[in-house]
């Protein structure tokens, strides 16, 4: 008999592999099953199998390195498995073949089993061996452990968990297309609540948005929101950076120190940076804050700079020089006469002023060469030596000596004089008839270069120096300044009027007060004629007419009255290497100025130089010592004079000029977190694709010029929020590290403005010998605004502006992209208006437009000027003013270009989306009658709504190509190719003519 059936034959009793327990499948089989499996081991192989027991035929993997399986009566087939012979018969009667028995049909399994049918084999044996067997063991477990009501309880349980994961599922899904609150595509959130309420608040319903966009959206906010007395304006620029200001505020307060998180209050020791930072920008807000010791310190500070100002560019004539000199009260009645005698002479000419600048016919005669107009008295004058970059903050020259001049009356100022004095003004920060910078070189911008440009005026700008009443407020100002500043008219009683004809018995008089309004009718005269010759500001916005780079050399020769090699050895340091070239903005104004330093008197050019120290530096005195620049303020923004800003918002912009970075580090913690970053990029995002598209639709754009602007949108650096280098405004270390020679004393007011001006200098005109660095931001994280930078082709957008009504990430999307969408859509628009076109992919200044394409851009921006120059603004008298349609074409243009580009990223997005599963694109609650394209037009317009004092809103028409907003919105919306159809503008009316205006 072969060895396969032998153990079995021969009476032995299979091995059971394991030994059920009360837990396993098998706990319900009879008690009487023993771990001998109801065979008595004893018993030979006549023994009857006992009805209680069961035999169990199964396979098993075979363990190769286990003990022999012949001493268990099994034997390695090689294929992996024990077979265990035939089954022994079941004899019928037994008891264990009936229909209701466990064990009914054993037979026929049994027979299968010993042939080996029941085996599966290949993918079949794998899977049933993972997962049949098993399933099929916890199934029978089931049938035996659990009644019929059990079962079908549990069924009802199954039933019930499987509707509740679904609801959920489904509650999931839908809360992507209905935020909090809402149902039938209505927001009824908290968020949404605010905001429709505040929309409806702003508008005005009753107006027709088709003859008046912009009173339909805002005529209830000008209605409803006051200007503040001392300001000339209100809108949501002005709202947002006041909350901006706010919080900046509750961070600087005395006890912030103790309780902010990143301060080190809360454990950090003294070393801690964040610790350090804070207490610096504490110590600025209150020597700020701290008016009565502002009041204690008086004008001195002011009116010393003055009197060193005076020694640099001396005048033994000076009413300035001998001011507090008890011994020289004939030479102040002197010069007083003399001052007349200048300003008569300077008031004479045609009223365009022209023949002003032939002073030099009627006073040359009595003037004498430049060798001849001062000597020094041997011993009391040294050469200063210069320091290397940086200076000392006192960075004026205390000469002590005196310099003497001539007795002439009419004398010129000498060329190294008026090069020291320049220049160190600059260096305070306080420009003259230049002005100073340090930028990229348009044609290479990788390299910083030298700028010189046209500055000088005290008024906002050129136009105002003909008008007689603002003329006459601005003397005024000036006298009334001098007197603060300089001191207290004088009548000593010893004195002798040499003003007027002495009585025949010779007997004396009192000299007269000094008239510091001849002073100040002497610089005004002066700076009427620098207005003369000043430039348009619409020609100096073109970069193409302001970029003239000249060699030192070439600029002597244009402006020789000026020694410009001294001047650049005190800005940079003697022995510093000659910056080459210099851009110049305008050749021709440094010709004319050359004519008009030639033909003014050196005692005109020192009062004007005082003026320009106490204009730009009186600002840091108490506010009793600037009261007349109040009165000045008033006439030019039609302010109550009584009136002045709160001092802490006054201080928070100071904090924000100073350490604006540093004092952006604790804003951001605040104010901009979550998802506002990510949320923002994505909309610029859209927006650019948006762009590029509308690109490849002008059919007047040539295949290069496509080209080329196609890549420079793709090269188009992005930055949201702050700045990550240059410094890290995260990083309290960098900031430390970059503002660590900037001093700040807390009851030092004065001095920490000069040491922040002076720091500022500084750090401008270090960067001329470094690579331009792409990294730095123009603005602090505060800042409620964004620009375009084209030397870098980048748009910048501080954490700032991120805010309401601007932006909010819960808010439905029409409202992000009415709002900051069109901000963004603006700057973008920048890189192609009238001045970024004129700059490459790179930031370089080139020609990269061809000329039919040229050609077809200035036909179209003509368009603009002309639609833009037919709007007015009205003045104080009540009388219309056209807006300068070149002045503001640029920003026209991005105002239009943004709020098409913006609309279409937009409505790109919600037609892809209409179910709401991916954007926020929901109606607002109380907003049901208007639809999401309407929404987003009046989403556009109610970040634009202000209103301004005639008196302001002249000025800036003059000299802010940004303002007023009425027409800004108007005529944005009006060149819409969507705003008639989303409101039904039909038939069109003046607010929507036929032939609109178009370019991007």
């Amino acid at each position: 008999m072969s060895s396969d059936t032998t153990p079995l034959l021969s009476g032995h009793t299979p091995r059971r592999t394991s030994i059920p327990n009360s837990r396993s499948a098998t706990a319900s089989f009879p008690s009487s099953y023993n771990n001998n499996n109801g065979i008595n081991p004893g018993a030979n192989n006549t023994t009857a199998p006992n009805p209680n027991s069961q035999r169990h035929w199964s396979e098993e993997t075979e363990d190769i390195s286990g003990p022999d399986p012949n001493a268990y009566g099994h034997q390695n087939t090689g294929a992996g498995y024990r077979r265990r012979g035939p089954p022994p018969p079941i004899h019928p009667g037994s008891g264990v073949t009936g229909a209701g028995s466990p064990y009914y049909g054993s037979a026929d399994l049994d027979a299968q089993r010993f042939l080996g049918q029941d085996r599966p084999t290949g993918l079949k044996r794998l899977l049933c061996g993972c997962c049949c067997l098993p399933c099929q063991s916890v199934w029978i477990w089931f049938q035996n452990k659990y009644s019929r009501t059990e079962k079908c309880l549990m069924a009802i349980a199954a039933v019930w968990f499987l509707l509740a994961v679904g609801f959920l599922c489904a509650f999931v899904r839908a809360k992507d297309a209905i935020p909090e609150g809402g149902k039938n595509g209505i927001c009824t959130s908290r968020e949404c609540t605010i905001i429709a309420a505040d929309i409806l608040r702003d508008m005005k319903p009753g107006v027709d948005p088709c003859d008046d966009f912009f009173d339909f959206n805002c005529g209830g906010f000008v209605e409803r929101v006051p200007i503040p007395d001392d300001k000339a304006q209100v809108g949501y620029f002005n709202l947002v950076k006041k909350q901006n200001q706010e919080l900046i505020r509750s961070i600087l307060l005395p006890d912030a120190n103790k309780f902010h998180p990143d301060s080190g209050g809360g454990g950090g020791g003294k070393d801690d940076p964040s610790r350090r930072n804070l207490a610096k920008l504490q110590s600025l807000y209150e020597s700020c804050i701290d008016e009565k010791k502002m009041s204690e310190v008086g004008v001195k500070p002011l009116a010393d700079i003055v009197r060193k100002m005076v020694k640099i560019f001396p005048m033994p004539s000076s009413v300035l020089a001998n001011i507090n000199s008890e011994e020289d009260n004939d030479e102040i009645a002197t010069s007083m006469e003399l001052l007349r005698d200048i300003n008569g002479l300077m008031a004479l000419g045609t009223p365009d002023r022209t023949s002003k600048l032939e002073i030099g016919r009627t006073l040359g005669q009595q003037r004498e060469s430049l060798e001849t107009y001062y000597n020094v008295d041997e011993g009391e004058y040294q050469k200063p030596t210069y320091q290397q970059i940086p200076p000392p903050v006192n960075v004026f020259l205390d000469r002590r000596q005196t310099v003497k001049r001539s007795s002439e009356p009419f004398v010129r100022a000498g060329r190294e004089e008026l090069a020291l004095v320049i220049s160190q003004l600059e260096w305070l920060g306080v420009a003259t008839m230049v002005e100073f910078d340090v930028a990229a070189d348009p044609k290479n911008p990788e390299e910083n270069i030298l700028q010189m440009g046209e500055s000088g005026l005290g008024l906002p700008s050129k136009q105002y120096y003909d008008e007689d009443k603002i003329v006459n407020v601005y003397q005024t100002t000036i006298e009334d300044m001098f007197r603060i500043v300089m001191g207290k008219d004088k009548a000593p009683e010893d004195a002798i009027d040499v003003l007027t004809d002495s009585p025949a018995n010779g007997a004396s008089y009192k000299k007269p007060p000094v008239i510091w309004a001849e002073v100040a009718k002497n610089v005004v005269e002066f700076e009427k004629l620098l207005a003369a010759i000043s430039s348009d500001q619409e020609d100096l916005d073109n970069s193409e007419l302001t970029y003239n780079p000249r060699t030192l050399a070439e600029i002597s020769e244009l402006i020789p009255a000026i020694d410009w090699a001294l001047v650049l050895e005190k800005l940079f340091g003697a022995g510093t290497e000659t910056p080459n070239p210099i851009i110049i903005s305008m050749p021709e104004y440094l010709e004319k100025l050359n004519a008009l330093i030639h033909d003014t008197p050196a005692l005109t050019l020192q009062n004007y130089f005082a003026w320009r120290l106490i204009h730009r530096l009186s600002p840091y005195l108490g506010v009793e010592f600037r009261k007349p620049m109040l009165q000045l303020k008033a006439a030019l923004q039609g302010v109550s004079a009584d009136l002045v800003t709160p001092r802490w918002e006054t201080c928070i912009d100071v904090v924000d000029t100073s350490l604006g970075a540093m004092a952006g580090h604790y804003f951001i913690e605040r104010s901009f977190k979550g998802d506002s970053k990510e949320r923002a990029d994505d909309i610029i995002n859209s927006l650019r694709t948006s762009f590029v598209k509308k690109l490849s639709q002008l059919e007047w754009l040539d295949h290069d010029t496509l080209r080329n602007a196609t890549e420079k949108v793709d090269l188009l650096i992005q930055k949201i929020g702050y700045s990550v280098e240059s410094p890290d405004v995260r990083s309290s270390e960098q900031l430390e590290a970059y503002y660590k020679d900037l001093e700040i004393e807390k009851a030092d007011f004065f001095g920490n403005q000069i040491r922040s001006r002076t720091w500022s200098t500084r750090q401008t005109l270090q960067d001329l010998s470094k690579p331009v660095d792409k990294a730095k931001w123009l603005m602090s994280p505060q800042t409620v605004n964004a620009y375009y930078n084209p030397s870098v082709n980048e748009i910048v957008f501080p954490a700032g502006i991120l805010q309401q009504p601007f932006f909010h990430s819960d808010t439905p999307e029409y409202l992000n992209y009415g709002g900051i969408g069109v901000v963004a859509g603006h700057e973008l628009t920048h890189a192609f208006d009238n001045e970024g076109r004129l700059y490459d992919a790179r930031g370089k200044l080139s020609d990269w437009w061809s000329n039919s394409t040229l050609q077809e851009f200035q036909q179209r921006s003509q368009c603009f000027i002309d639609q833009y120059g037919n709007f007015t603004v009205k003045d104080p008298q009540g009388r219309e003013n056209h807006v300068n349609g070149k002045l503001t074409l640029g920003e026209n243009l991005a105002d239009n270009g943004g709020l098409k580009r913006s609309f279409d990223a937009w409505h790109a997005r919600y037609k892809s989306d209409l179910k709401g599963n991916k954007y926020k694109n929901h109606l607002l609650a109380g907003l049901e009658d208007y639809t999401r394209e309407q929404l987003f037009y009046m989403s556009f317009a109610r970040v634009w709504c202000s209103h301004q004092r005639p008196a302001s809103a002249i000025e800036a028409l003059r000299t802010d190509p940004h303002a007023p907003a009425r027409w800004r919105v108007n005529g944005a919306v009006q060149n819409s190719l969507h705003f008639a159809d989303v409101f039904n503008c039909k038939p069109r009316s003046a607010m929507n003519p036929d032939n609109k205006c178009d370019l991007w």
